[in-house]
């Protein structure tokens, strides 16, 4: 006799079921938006110190390694130390470079900040008095042909000046500088936990690896789980080979930077030299995005100056995008020049900067899955394209 759970029309009004399940779930979700998305952000505000751990880990892990693989190579002088004690060691030593260079970051780069604020500061009356002078001979040049007067333009400035007092008041300004406060001490602290919760994934790191493994083959075939498993490898080698290539690629273009500015003796030499290889981690945009504030920054300055650094950085990023970058990464962002663009693009307008950095590696990985995707169904088919 056959089961009732094997029975086809079971089986059928299971299906059934499920689906309208989920038809009803999703109409209740798109008529409470506004709710579920105050709940999403409230529930990845809770987890995510755990989402900064995984990240810190993650880029920690490098350096980790790193100091592990120096123990291998003095077995003489490492020998007496057991495996615990080697991985402690190493993981202080990383907590503590990272620490270091946090601290060098911020050391070097205060100072310059306060100076160019200070010096902007000073040069800004001098500036807006000949942008008025400009603008005022601009209109004067000007007004007849559109049948205007002067006292026209006072009467739509004074408007317009009416509308900034009210809505930028004190009061408004004042409530606005709280919430940023507010929100930045809860991100710094979200950070610091996630620093600290970085400490026990590098730590247990293994036994996670061999937690998640045995989940997974627990609940998915072995074949699937294999499968999943070598997704996994190869995400963590575009993510790892990207990651280590752009910083390393990214320190050289700062250093080469500042080597230029020292020798031409440009002002706020280390403060843009330090945006230039922070924002150089960016794909295509980023040279625009560190070398239009820094030529900005010195044309207050001097703008022979300006000019000059223009020059030297149009270079740089032509030697960095045709001959260092490439040599760096490899084979390993194998896509085309317009499929960069368009991760770049899609992926900072979803998650900020953050998003365009790791933009380009989740395209990769998602787009080999689909080029692989699309020749395994093309085998099945037997058909052959060239």
């Amino acid at each position: 006799m056959q089961s009732f759970k094997e029975n086809k029309y079971f089986k059928i009004s299971l299906s059934a079921f499920f689906v309208i399940a989920a038809a009803i779930i999703l109409f209740m979700l798109v008529q409470n938006t506004s709710s579920v998305m105050s709940a999403l952000r409230k529930f990845m505000d809770i987890i995510s110190p755990f989402i900064w751990g995984f990240a810190f880990a993650y880029l920690l892990n490098y350096p980790y390694k790193w100091f592990l693989g120096l123990f291998k190579k003095a077995p003489k002088f490492t020998g007496k130390l057991s495996l615990t004690a080697r991985r402690i060691i190493s993981l202080i030593l990383t907590y503590l470079l990272f620490l270091a260079l946090v601290t060098l970051f911020f050391y070097i780069i205060a100072p310059q900040i306060v100076t160019a604020l200070s010096d902007f500061i000073k040069i800004l009356p001098e500036y807006l008095d000949t942008l008025s002078i400009e603008f005022q001979a601009f209109l004067y040049k000007y007004l007849e042909r559109f049948g205007l007067s002067m006292d026209d333009i006072y009467d739509v400035l004074n408007k317009l000046g009416e509308q900034v007092s009210k809505n930028f008041s004190i009061t408004s300004m004042l409530n606005n500088t709280l919430d940023f406060v507010l929100s930045l001490s809860v991100k710094l602290k979200n950070l610091l936990l996630g620093l600290i919760v970085s400490v026990y994934f590098l730590l247990d790191k293994d036994k996670f690896r061999l937690s998640f493994k045995k989940l997974l083959y627990a609940l998915v075939p072995e074949q699937k789980g294999d499968k999943i498993l070598t997704i996994l490898k190869f995400t963590d080698r575009t993510f790892g080979g990207f990651i280590v290539s752009k910083v390393v690629d990214s320190a050289i273009i700062g250093v080469l930077n500042y080597l230029f500015m020292a020798v031409m003796n440009l002002d706020y030499a280390v403060l843009i030299s330090v945006l230039i290889g922070v924002t150089n981690v960016i794909p295509f945009f980023g040279p625009f995005i560190g070398g239009i504030p820094s030529v900005l920054l010195l044309l207050l300055v001097n703008p022979w100056d300006a000019l000059i650094f223009g020059i030297f950085i149009i270079i740089l990023q032509q030697f960095d995008g045709n001959f260092l970058g490439p040599k760096l990464m490899g084979d390993s962002m194998g896509i085309r020049a317009v499929f960069v663009v368009f991760a770049v693009i899609v992926f900072g307008g979803l998650f900020g900067f953050f998003g365009m950095f790791v933009g380009v590696p989740v395209f990769v990985v998602l787009y080999t899955l689909f080029c692989e995707w699309v020749a395994a169904r093309l085998k099945q088919k037997n058909i052959k394209i060239q």
